[in-house]
């Protein structure tokens, strides 16, 4: 945190102390957990998975199973495209529609009038297909990694733009940088592809929960400051880059994991549509979606897949 950061906070008596109280929660998460998701969110993701019922699931070793598996030990897992063309097919097109529509969608990050980010409200309402991407086959691959059950705790639509170094250095604006997510640990998102991926596009890209552990043991620091060489932390040995066609499917525990979102090159854009789930004790219900609660309006939170929130240990 600079000087005069450090200052603004001391002038706001309940800004210091949520200063403070940050900084305390990301050196305790890194000391104890090697991770920066914060002490007070692990314990969290570990209590609430404890406190679940374990089911057992049909554990046979199914390709799914060895998903789930994989999904367990690496942290993240590619799933492939599990979706009929024509849905995926149907939703982009919708989505299309709607994301440069002012009525229909919001800006998620922008640098004077330029703007790098945009996402739907209520995009389920909007494209109620997109719904049909939480199948059968991912609820299997969920419950099986969770041994219970599980709820949507968020649906986001989103497409992000290339983002010029000049402004990408003065302001992180679609959270380019490696970091991990602030949130609870038993927490995992599905990521969707609306469109085909390549480097050029700017894909997802993550590191192990062991590697992320490692660089933690390293001396990483945050997202605004790795105070890691960049050959280190970049290395292609341990970096995915989640490249895919269009309806390519993945998940990742963004709490645990250090990952970041690609620039996508000038003219590309990634079009992505997320779920995140919690572990529960009772089944998701068939019309689970129809009682989701998605204000109307951007979600602020600390989570890296919307606007990010400066990191008080810079």
């Amino acid at each position: 945190m600079s000087n005069s950061k450090f200052k603004k906070g001391l002038s706001d008596p309940r800004g210091a102390v949520f200063y403070f109280q940050d900084k305390l929660e990301r050196s305790a998460s890194k000391l104890f957990f090697k991770n920066t998701a914060g002490f007070t969110n692990n314990i969290k993701g570990f209590m609430d998975s404890y406190k679940v019922k374990k089911i057992n699931f049909d554990y046979n070793k199914t390709e799914k199973n060895l998903i789930s598996e994989e999904f367990m030990n690496k942290g993240y897992v590619k799933i492939g495209s599990p979706y009929d063309p024509e849905l995926i097919k149907q939703i982009s097109s919708k989505f299309e529609n709607y994301i440069l529509d002012k009525k229909f969608s919001y800006v998620r990050a922008k640098s004077q009038d330029d703007v790098y980010s945009r996402g739907l409200y209520r995009g389920h309402e909007l494209i109620p297909e997109s719904v049909q991407l939480l199948n059968d086959e991912i609820i299997n691959i969920i419950e099986q990694y969770y041994k219970t059950h599980f709820q949507v705790s968020k649906f986001s639509f989103w497409r992000n733009y290339f983002v010029p170094p000049e402004v990408n250095k003065e302001k992180e604006l679609i959270s380019s940088n490696w970091h991990c997510d602030a949130s609870n640990t038993s927490w995992v998102k599905l990521f969707v592809y609306l469109t085909d991926v390549t480097e050029d596009d700017g894909p997802f890209n993550v590191q192990s929960k062991e590697r992320t552990k490692k660089l933690m043991k390293m001396g990483y620091k945050n997202r605004s400051n790795y105070n890691l060489p960049q050959d280190v932390i970049e290395n292609e040995k341990y970096v995915w880059k989640a490249t895919g066609d269009v309806g390519t499917a993945l998940m990742c525990n963004c709490n645990l994991g250090l990952h970041k979102a690609g620039i996508p090159e000038p003219g590309h854009y990634r079009d992505v549509i997320q779920f995140q789930f919690a572990p529960s004790n009772e089944p998701l219900s068939k019309d689970w979606y129809k009682t989701f609660v998605d204000p109307n309006e951007p979600i602020k939170s600390r989570s890296h897949h919307n606007e990010p929130v400066e990191d008080p240990n810079t």
